[in-house]
């Protein structure tokens, strides 16, 4: 009986010991030096400028909530589960995990949440977009027993999503002087103008946004795993892990969110190309993103076995499309048919585009949107085919023909002859849009279609989208990480208001689509509905709809957990806190 007491007590240390070694060591230690296309405005997620900007700051500060990349879903990040709205929606429920605390052992609190407002809401302090995102939210009432707990109280018609996102900043660190606890949230949004003179907020915003406070890492101070150590403008940005960090304590529930390894992650500013392909080759660089596929071309010319590097793919949120005039004011209707609008998706060779244009880092859309986006993109859509004896006969169905054989379709509209020319308006944001216009124009002339590409700059550009000065457009949109709302681009009173639905595309029907979609609660029945609206675009074809780039990710072949996820804002597809070298492949000590 001992004897199989013994057997039995070996082999489940054995099962022990097998079961612990599926999951590697992680050890902590190594640095990742990242090249960063430029210097960022500030590391503060009440200042950033732009999604360059959030890359670094995302690493030093939290939210409220994180989209989790590789479910494109938002996941608690300060929170301890995920808001919880009131039976008439008009505030939103809240809780700080109790794990959160300041570097110095204080817990992050409802009043660091309420603080960050005040310090967007200052009218000295220019976020004019955070201003504009948040003022659905009308006050955040703490819970007087426990300040972890707090209610955010939204406008009507608000939802969550404007809770998700809202960033939070240590109110003992930035706030020594107390000024902003003078001023009620309220107080800051509806008297703006007359605030402007207060002393008490001039002080706080001089304080806050002094450039060499900014740019002062000891001055830079947030909740994330890492902190600023060191700040050298156009160089280097160097970030320390911290040694005590409470997220450690999580990481078990969410690698992804909490996972923190590298000892150091060095972000070095190398806004050309050429250089940063230079430094890949010497090993000053362990990490390169954002790499635009007609860059990746001489990249892709190294050995990467002998330059010691792997690669990776990341999605993206934009696509690209092909826009049609459907309700042309004072133009000639070339695009009010379907059948010509069918004619035309016909005649466009969209795989052949994606090789010469993306070398083959796309996917291509069925309709416009994201494919990483669940809830908004129908994947059960077909793709358009390539067919040129289609487009023909839709066009010869339409009425159109060469009655001149000048190699150009007309017809008689009215009592007046037309040549089948068309306006293509296009941006100079890129020279990819000259190609796709040169290219745009070759396909069509097959069909007998003329094409005249105007090009103008960003500002000239929307002006003529929203003026609807143009048959067609090629526009390059990027969805949000969060529920995409279907109003801004789909409803037909923002064609009639000069807003963004520049095809002119919508009628009641859809209408009322696009409202259920916006003020549903439900996700599976946004989903459902949002599905079927994109059904609809795709049979009425109001736009073409191209594809949805990639961008590449290159890493140094030493680190391990090397991923790539959906890039969207401030987050380049890798999180390169997550990355870990083992012991005795580290390069730094």
């Amino acid at each position: 009986m001992k004897l199989l007491v013994y057997l039995l007590l070996c082999w489940a240390s054995l099962f022990f010991v097998s079961a612990q070694n599926t999951e590697p060591l992680k050890p902590s230690g190594d640095a990742v030096y990242i090249r960063h296309p430029e210097d960022p405005t500030a590391i503060n997620p009440v200042l950033v400028v732009d999604d360059i900007d959030k890359i670094i700051t995302n690493q030093v500060f939290q939210y409220l909530t994180i989209v989790s990349p590789d479910r494109m879903q938002r996941s608690p990040w300060l929170l301890k589960k995920m808001p919880v709205a009131s039976r008439d929606s008009s505030y939103y429920l809240c809780e700080i995990r109790e794990e959160a605390t300041w570097d110095n052992g204080l817990p992050i609190t409802a009043e660091d949440v309420l603080f960050t407002l005040k310090a967007i809401y200052n009218p000295l302090i220019n976020c004019t977009y955070l201003k504009q995102f948040f003022s659905g939210i009308n006050d955040i009432i703490i819970d007087k027993k426990d300040k972890k707990k707090f209610k955010i109280f939204v406008a009507e018609g608000i939802g969550e999503n404007i809770v998700y996102p809202i960033p939070v900043i240590p109110r003992h660190f930035y706030d020594r002087q107390d000024d902003m606890s003078k001023f009620t949230l309220q107080q800051l949004k509806k008297e703006k103008e007359k605030l402007k003179d207060e002393p008490l907020l001039q002080n706080f915003a001089k304080f806050f946004t002094d450039s060499a406070n900014i740019h002062n890492p000891s001055l830079i101070y947030g909740s994330g795993a890492y902190r600023v150590v060191k700040w050298i403008p156009n160089d280097e940005i160097v970030l320390e892990r911290k040694t005590n960090w409470w997220g450690d304590k999580l990481k078990k529930q969410s690698e992804l969110i909490f996972g923190a390894y590298p000892k150091k992650l060095i972000y070095k500013t190398v806004k050309e190309m050429s250089v940063t392909i230079t430094m890949l080759k010497l090993g000053d660089l362990d990490l390169i993103y954002n790499i635009p596929a007609k860059e990746f071309n001489d990249i892709e010319k190294l050995d990467s076995n002998y330059y010691h590097y792997r690669v990776r793919k990341a999605n993206t949120l934009a696509y690209s499309y092909i826009g049609l005039n459907v309700k042309p004011e004072n133009r000639t209707p070339f695009f009010d048919d379907i059948q010509v609008r069918r004619a035309v998706s016909y005649a466009i060779p969209v795989d052949s585009m994606m090789k010469f244009i993306l070398k083959g880092y796309g996917v291509r859309i069925n309709a416009p949107g994201s494919p990483t986006k669940e809830v908004s993109y129908n994947p059960n859509l077909p793709l358009q085919q390539y067919d040129l004896k289609k487009a023909k006969q839709f066009l010869a169905d339409a009425g159109w023909k060469d009655t001149d054989n000048d190699g150009i379709l007309d017809k008689i509209i009215g009592d007046k002859k037309v040549d089948f020319v068309v306006s293509f308006l296009i941006n100079n944001l890129s020279p990819d849009n000259r190609k796709i216009g040169y290219l745009i124009t070759r396909s069509l002339g097959y069909v007998g279609i003329g094409v005249t590409v105007e090009e103008k700059n960003l500002a000239d550009y929307v002006k003529a989208l929203q003026n609807h000065e143009f048959d067609m457009f090629l526009a390059e949109n990027i969805e949000d990480a969060d529920f995409q709302d279907p109003e801004l681009f789909w409803h037909s009173k923002n064609w009639e208001n000069k807003g963004a639905n520049y095809t002119g595309f919508g009628n009641g029907s859809t209408d009322s689509f696009v409202e259920s979609i916006k003020n549903g609660k439900n996700l599976q029945k946004a989903k459902f509905l949002y599905h079927a609206l994109m059904a609809i675009i795709h049979e009425q074809q109001p736009c073409i709809p191209l594809w949805s780039p990639q961008n590449i990710i290159i890493a140094s072949d030493r680190f391990q957990n090397f991923k790539a996820y959906t890039e969207f804002s401030g987050f380049p597809g890798i999180n390169p806190a997550n990355l870990w070298v083992p012991v005795e492949k580290q390069k730094y000590k």
